[in-house]
């Protein structure tokens, strides 16, 4: 199976799995008997006729699972022609209320416009400031100059260490206890590239931001230096979230804090700093991964419990492998959506790798 479509059916649900594992032996019967009477080969308490040709002519096409089971790819959004002014409204608030929350703009955008939804005008607003934060950041001229580490929960059920896979899988036990995912990013604020990140279990630490920041590290290696006009003695910003997992007195989180800011990077710490980054930066979602900065930590307490997030995820139970394969197929897609900016570099991406290795260097040998 291509690596690709290994990442599609690793995200699928067990009903979707089914789905097309019965679908691709329809398919592939009614070829090999010479394409003739489409009946002899197809559940009609399943498929119509018309529906299976419909999924005939997808997977000859392009040969992927989402040809068999469509409904496993997230939905795209119903075309919408929005009131006339919102979007512009949207605007004006967000740049003259910087400090004012999502929701408190939305909320006003929900008094002055009926309609849409309120939770239509969240997503707008999440938009809006995504898009005023890259501005400026330098949109497609600043690339380079502002780089951002954080982490949060993904909603990706992991199978314990030493547990049987196919135990899980064929057995239905439902005793077994699976962990959250956590994954750390490393972007680009000006243009929203990912260029570095890790993943391993709840909960969520530095040593996971360390991780994705010496990947990004290497990609900013790997770039021309001539690729860049910026002056050479340009300092990029770092930004870092505080994820400490561990319980820390205010002496040791200060000491740490002053640390990692004498090395370069601006620290942003605060009961609810870990994910607010990821969240306005990828409007709480990075391809059809929703970002769940709560569960990232040992401690939770809010209205629904990871196991019961996890179970509305829809996903079977997975390796932390085939997890991680998940996530690459993602950020793959997310940066391909954006990749046609042609950014120009306003930091030499050597400088920005130098600035990474030193500040999460320094906290890894303290």
């Amino acid at each position: 199976m291509p690596k690709d479509q290994f990442a599609v059916w690793a995200g699928m649900s067990q009903v979707h799995r089914a789905l097309a594992v019965k679908r691709l032996a329809s398919v592939l019967a009614y070829e090999a008997g010479g394409a003739r009477n489409a009946s002899k080969y197809v559940d009609v308490e399943e498929l119509s006729l018309p529906r299976f040709h419909s999924i005939l002519r997808a997977w000859r096409l392009e040969k992927s699972l989402f040809a068999l089971v469509p409904q496993a790819r997230r939905r795209a959004p119903r075309a919408f022609t929005p009131p006339a002014g919102i979007e512009d409204a949207a605007i004006e608030m967000v740049q003259e209320r910087p400090d004012s929350s999502l929701e408190a703009i939305a909320k006003a955008l929900h008094e002055r416009f009926d309609q849409p939804s309120l939770s239509w005008k969240r997503r707008l607003v999440a938009r809006v400031r995504r898009d005023f934060e890259r501005e400026l950041a330098g949109g497609r001229n600043g690339f380079a100059s502002r780089v951002v580490v954080d982490s949060a929960a993904l909603p990706l059920p992991l199978l314990p260490a030493d547990y049987d896979t196919a135990t899980v899988l064929h057995d239905g036990d439902q005793d077994v206890e699976y962990d959250w995912a956590v994954s750390a990013f490393v972007w680009d604020a000006a243009t929203g590239v990912v260029l570095g990140h890790a993943m391993n279990r709840a909960p969520a630490n530095m040593h996971l931001h360390a991780s994705a920041a010496r990947a990004a590290s290497a990609v900013l290696r790997g770039m021309p230096a001539e690729a860049t006009t910026a002056d050479k003695g340009t300092v990029p910003v770092i930004v870092t979230t505080l994820p400490l997992e561990e319980e820390r007195d205010v002496v040791e989180t200060l000491r740490l804090i002053r640390m990692l800011q004498s090395d370069g990077a601006k620290v942003i710490h605060s009961p609810r700093a870990a994910g607010s980054e990821l969240m306005k930066a990828f409007e709480g979602r990075i391809g059809q991964l929703d970002l769940r900065p709560r569960f990232a930590l040992d401690v939770f307490a809010g209205r629904s419990s990871r196991a019961d997030a996890l179970a509305k995820s829809g996903r079977d139970p997975l390796t932390l492998a085939d997890a991680r394969l998940i996530l690459e197929h993602a950020i793959t897609e997310h940066n391909n959506t954006i990749s046609k900016t042609d950014a120009n570099p306003a930091v030499t991406p050597s400088s920005v790798a130098d600035s990474l290795d030193r500040i999460f260097q320094q906290y890894l040998s303290r």
